[in-house]
């Protein structure tokens, strides 16, 4: 939402494509067959991303300019249904560093819990309340089968630089408390027709500076689910 995050972009690229894979199913009736995928590439290059005060959430370096690319893929054809899950996407930052105070933090959680973690909204909304205000992509329409994907956030540098803002600063300056840096860190969020979100998160290291102590932390081969 522009209400809450503001991204700007030196450069914006879009391209798509159409390819073709052979699959193999479980259904004795259809054990082969040949499916088309819709496939889109986005490119956002010179990330600037600011909060809904125009606080900036990243850190912004003139020899080094953040990018985004994002593929897209999807079924085409009558043989779509068959293809679970039915959205892959796939998100590169190279690199990203973030520039979180308190209050921005707090609203990345609401953000990600509100939007991706939650399950489906139509299991708990009263089957004749109208749906045509919520966004499609991620809910469920009643009597249709249940969207599937699989979204993936990798980064070969990874950094989050938390601060305190003016107001609770001694200084009453923003003054940086904390670093986390991690390397080639990947992050999945996988929904299957069973309704169920499965997280995994992957990081070769990570390394943490507690900046106004000068406490530095260090470890490798990290791995959750």
């Amino acid at each position: 939402s522009p209400q809450h995050i503001r991204l700007k972009l030196s450069a914006f690229t879009a391209a798509s494509h159409f390819t073709v894979t052979n699959m193999k199913g479980a259904d004795e009736r259809l054990s082969e067959w040949t499916q088309w995928f819709h496939n889109c590439r986005l490119e956002l290059c010179g990330l600037d991303i600011q909060s809904w005060d125009d606080g900036q959430l990243n850190e912004v370096h003139n020899s080094q300019s953040q990018s985004l690319v994002v593929n897209i893929r999807w079924p085409v054809g009558p043989t779509a249904p068959l293809v679970k899950p039915k959205w892959n996407v796939v998100g590169t930052f190279d690199p990203l560093s973030m520039r979180l105070s308190r209050k921005d933090f707090s609203l990345f959680r609401v953000f990600v819990n509100y939007n991706l973690l939650e399950p489906s909204r139509f299991l708990s909304r009263d089957a004749n309340e109208k749906l045509d205000n919520l966004v499609l992509f991620g809910y469920e329409k009643q009597g249709l089968p249940p969207t599937t994907y699989s979204v993936t956030l990798q980064s070969e540098s990874l950094e989050f630089h938390f601060y305190l803002d003016e107001e609770e600063s001694s200084s009453r300056k923003a003054e940086e408390v904390m670093c986390v840096k991690c390397t080639n860190a990947s992050y999945t969020l996988l929904k299957n027709t069973d309704c169920s979100s499965r997280q995994t998160a992957n990081v070769e290291s990570i390394h943490l500076a507690q900046t106004r102590d000068r406490d530095e932390r260090g470890k490798g081969g990290v791995e959750g689910e």
